[in-house]
């Protein structure tokens, strides 16, 4: 072997070795610091997805039994997985009407049922931010293994059980005792320290009128035909008839209701049947409007403007108050000088 030879097998220097170890051992440190969030990523997406199987094995049984489970016992019996990605046991809120009746034959439950079930996004609650009609909704404790979805306070007008399902709620947890969160039925979940978190309960819920599609009902549900009503001029006459279809009219006619208008109408015009409450879904059935096939809005209005209410449509769903639909439209209308 000659002298040039030996010259082209050189090895690495102790430099460029100690430079290798640093990058190797950045990438390591970097690889390790991503664990704990893709696993977390990967527990998260686990248990959407056997919460939605589990949604969809509910929907499939009350299709074949006409009704939803009505217990957590045999709720746990009808879905595929009972537990989420972190070990914890999934829980279960439901309209509790919903139970022994058959789904294709109840109509939505609103707000006047003392067992209707409400999804809030905020503490507040406002209308904006509910979800109501709610047939049952499927929860995991998330992440920190710490149920934190259970029972808050309704607001005004609001009756039956109202749950906080929240995007972002720090040092929030409304599932304390058996009292706030029956649903759990987990006992051992309220025997933990107090603790100040992050809310991360994954939650889904499908509401009756999804539900009754999804197993095929036939029938329309109750509502408000107009989306919107003709501008206004003032000093000029105006005219616009509210319409109402589907769910069970009133004998006396076809499409026959009974209505209610929470708010004043604008300067100038009434509407007729005239029933204006400040809490229309509170309002007693008695004191509604007597059943007429339309609701109109006419006159002439006298001050420029724009103007909000909200118009509730009542059937006669009964024979009892509690089973009677309920629906309701906001409207504007705007009266041009």
């Amino acid at each position: 072997m000659n002298k040039n030879t030996l010259q082209t097998h050189k090895g690495f220097t102790l430099v460029e070795m100690a430079i290798v170890l640093v990058i190797v051992g950045l990438l390591v440190g970097l690889g390790s610091s991503m664990i704990g969030p893709l696993t977390s990523m990967a527990k998260l997406r686990e248990t959407r997805d056997t919460i939605d199987a589990d949604m969809s094995s509910v929907v499939s049984w009350g299709a074949s039994n006409n009704r939803i489970p009505n217990t957590y016992t045999e709720f746990q019996t009808v879905i595929s997985k009972q537990s989420d990605a972190y070990g914890n046991p999934l829980y279960y809120f439901f309209d509790s009407s919903l139970v022994a009746a058959n789904i294709c034959g109840r109509r939505p439950t609103n707000s006047l049922n003392a067992s209707s079930l409400t999804i809030c996004r905020t503490s507040a609650c406002i209308a904006a931010e509910r979800v109501t009609d709610v047939a049952y909704a499927i929860i995991s404790g998330g992440d920190n293994r710490n149920p934190q979805t259970g029972i808050i306070a309704c607001p005004a007008g609001v009756s039956g059980t109202c749950i906080g399902v929240y995007d972002s709620a720090p040092s929030t947890d409304n599932c304390t005792t058996a009292v706030d969160c029956p649903a759990a039925n987990v006992p051992a979940v309220f025997l933990r320290t107090a603790q100040v978190q992050e809310y991360d309960d994954t939650v889904r819920w499908i509401t009756l009128d999804e539900l009754r599609s999804k197993i095929g009902c036939q029938g329309a549900q109750l509502k408000i035909l107009n989306n919107e009503l003709p501008p206004a001029s003032a000093a000029s006459a105006y005219s616009a008839t509210l319409l109402s279809d589907g769910g069970v009219p009133f004998t006396t006619g076809p499409n026959t209701y009974r209505w209610c208008v929470q708010s004043a109408a604008p300067p100038g015009l009434t509407f007729a049947p005239t029933i204006l409450n400040a809490n229309c879904a509170g309002l007693a059935e008695a004191s509604w409007s007597p059943a007429t096939s339309s609701l109109t809005l006419s006159g002439t209005a006298t001050t420029s403007g724009t103007y909000n209410f909200t118009v509730f449509v009542r059937d006669n769903n009964g024979p009892t108050t509690s089973n009677d639909n309920v629906a309701s439209k906001s409207f504007v209308l705007t009266v041009n000088p």
